[in-house]
Order: C-alpha cells, then structure tokens, then sequence
C-alpha cells in the first residue's frame, strides 16, 4: 500500500535544575496522507544521570517512530467480484428488466431482470454475436458498497438462466446488462442500469 503519514512527536523531558524541555519531532513515513497526528509524550526524570536521561530520551523517539508507522490506519478493504455462471432454462420476470444492444446493428444483443423475492437474477442471450451476456451488479447497504458480482449467460444463443443470490434485508440493487467475455471474465459494453430494493 502506498500510504503517507504525518506524524508529530513531541517529547517532554527534566532536565537536571528542574527545567522541563520539549522537543518535537515529525518524521515522514510510507503512510495515507491524512494528516493524522500522534503525540507521544516520554518524561525523563532528573534523578537519573545525563548519559541515563539521554539514552532513555533516545529509546523514546525510537519507539514513538515505530508506533506512529504502525498504527497507520489501513484502507478500506475492497469489495470483491462475484462471477455466477447461469443455470437452468429461466424464469418469467416482468419488471425490472434492462437490455444491452450490439453496437454494430444496434439489435437487443441481451437481456437481464431482477426478482428480489428470492434475489434472482435472470440473463438471456438475445444475439449470436460471439459474446456471452451477464448482469452486472451491485449491492448497497447502509450507504456504502457491501457486495458486487456478474450473473453471465454462456451457453449459447438463444439460452436463458438464473443466478439466484441472498441480499441482505434492507439492502438496494443497482445492475445493468452487459456484453462479456467469458473466456477472460471481462466486461464489455452496457446498457443503462437502473435500482431496487433487495
């Protein structure tokens, strides 16, 4: 990951005579460059002698060095694609539905529809253009992207199958229908996709 991190240090310190010294160090580290501050703060006593005081003053900027670079906060881990090929002959579905058209003659080369009692995807290859067709879709929960996948068509011309998935209650499903390239799992072109609730 390649992150950037601000860190200030401060260390605060008795020195022999009683006075209290403060000095501050802002190392730059591989970490997100969010700006966040770390205050460490290592006191020194004077009972200690100079070379003690300083040797623990040295171990203190090393270990708040080490824990500010540490404690950087990790990104958001990624939501990972789920690929469901179809199975079965279809279901009958009224609405919602999208479609993907061939570019080349503008023709329904795909269609796909959503039934969210059982969460069931329906994908049918309109088109022998060479190109499978699969419903690409996302799922939001609570604002944020919790799922995402492809339900893909390959069998042939003509075919139509299902993907049946289990959302989340409350959840909403964002898909579109797209051309794709079963032999590498790779999205082509869309249609317009629309939303729903799960």
């Amino acid at each position: 990951m390649n992150e950037n991190i601000l860190c200030s240090i401060a260390f605060q310190f008795e020195v022999p005579g009683g006075k209290w010294q403060t000095v501050t160090s802002s190392p730059a580290s591989a970490a997100n460059a969010a700006n966040s501050t770390y205050l460490f703060a290592a006191r020194l006593t004077a009972n200690h002698s100079g070379g003690e005081m300083v040797k623990r003053f040295l171990a203190a900027i090393a270990a708040g060095v080490l824990a500010a670079v540490t404690f950087a906060a990790a990104p958001a881990q990624a939501v990972s694609l789920e690929i469901n090929y179809t199975t079965g002959s279809g279901i009958t579905i009224a609405l919602p539905c999208s479609t993907v058209d061939d570019p080349s003659s503008s023709l329904t080369a795909g269609t796909g529809c959503f039934q969210s009692e059982g969460d069931i995807f329906d994908v049918e290859d309109n088109l022998a253009d060479g190109h499978s067709v699969a419903v690409r879709w996302y799922n939001y929960y609570q604002g944020s992207l919790y799922r995402q996948g492809a339900c893909v068509e390959s069998r042939a011309a003509g075919s139509e199958g299902i993907c049946n998935k289990n959302f989340h209650e409350g959840s909403t499903i964002v898909f579109k229908v797209c051309l794709w390239e079963s032999a590498t799992d790779t999205q082509l072109g869309c249609g317009s996709s629309g939303s729903w609730p799960a």
